[in-house]
């Protein structure tokens, strides 16, 4: 009895001791020396100062973003609006998942016909519309009911969609208009949004990038590391460092070295993960399931990556 039971611990000892084993291998850090980086642009926007650091302590000259399409994810001042033009007319149901201040109002506007006014909640809800006709241009209008002070965000959304379908997937053209007649250009793809947030955290915008990735074959990270591998051939690079994080970079570095084969040394460079850093991913199911993923999805290269 008391073999048979150390022959059932055997397997979950080894579960237990081998995350612990292999995070060093996982978090790795080998950069190459140059001066050229691509950074993964999922990487959220909280850890931008990390980043920024990174770039500015290692002399990279020119820093290329990737990132494939990505949800909403707009945060919108009193007064802002939102507009999205449609290459093709469009219609079907229109979700929007909104979270705001207290007296935040959103305006949702199809061509000329208003659909919505929405008084805002604090948590996110979800709202639908219906876009009976064919809709050229969609805007959403953020504003308030009292005094926002401070540059603080009035709403932020989450997703839209219509017709179930991610609305930065509908080739539509969008701009973020301010209340003060300025704009800026919408961010359809992680890689667009990332070069926007590395240029305001102080990195200059002319050393910076973007490369979206439009469709996904094969998961997110082999996806991206192929769309940067065209690039890197036709810029004729040598060598180049891949900027991600945690216990990913193992399993990223090995995704732009297949893609980008034999011709380019790929080094990479890891910022830490707060939520899953060697001192404290055991502690909590996230650090489980996040080593755990990268241990199985770093042998997974070798065939196909798995979705990130």
């Amino acid at each position: 009895m008391k073999r048979i039971l150390i022959i059932l611990l055997i397997p979950v000892i080894i579960l237990i001791i081998t995350p612990f084993v292999l995070f060093p291998f996982l978090a790795i850090n080998e950069p190459s020396g140059a001066k050229v980086a691509v950074v993964e642009g999922w990487i959220p926007q909280q850890y931008v100062p990390d980043l920024v650091a990174t770039v500015q302590a290692n002399g990279y000259d020119h820093l290329f973003t990737t990132g494939t399409v990505r949800d909403a994810n707009y945060y919108l001042k009193n007064g802002d609006t939102l507009v999205f033009n449609f290459e093709e007319p469009i219609s079907g149901l229109l979700q929007t998942n909104i979270a705001g201040l207290d007296g935040s109002i959103c305006l949702e506007i199809a061509d000329d016909d208003t659909l919505l006014t929405i008084s805002v909640t604090g948590g996110n809800v979800e709202y639908h519309a219906h876009l009976a006709a064919p809709t050229h241009r969609l805007r959403i209008v953020s504003t308030n009911s009292g005094i926002v002070e401070g540059n603080i965000s009035n709403i932020f959304i989450k997703h839209i969609l219509i017709a179930g379908t991610n609305i930065h997937e509908l080739h539509a053209l969008s701009v973020i208009k301010h209340a003060d007649g300025t704009t800026e250009p919408g961010r359809p793809n992680h890689a667009e949004t990332l070069v926007h947030y590395l240029a305001k955290g102080g990195l200059a915008p002319d050393m910076l990038t973007p490369l979206p990735t439009p469709t996904i074959a094969g998961g997110r990270t082999w996806s991206n590391a192929v769309r940067f591998s065209a690039c890197a051939k036709k810029d004729g690079l040598k060598e180049v460092d891949v900027i991600s994080m945690g216990v990913h970079a193992r399993r990223s570095r090995n995704a732009y070295q297949k893609a980008c084969g034999d011709s380019v040394t790929v080094g990479i460079v890891s910022i830490p993960d707060p939520l899953a850093s060697q001192s404290n991913w055991w502690k909590h199911a996230y650090g489980w399931s996040k080593v755990w993923k990268e241990i199985f999805g770093v042998p997974g290269m070798e065939v196909v990556d798995l979705a990130d």
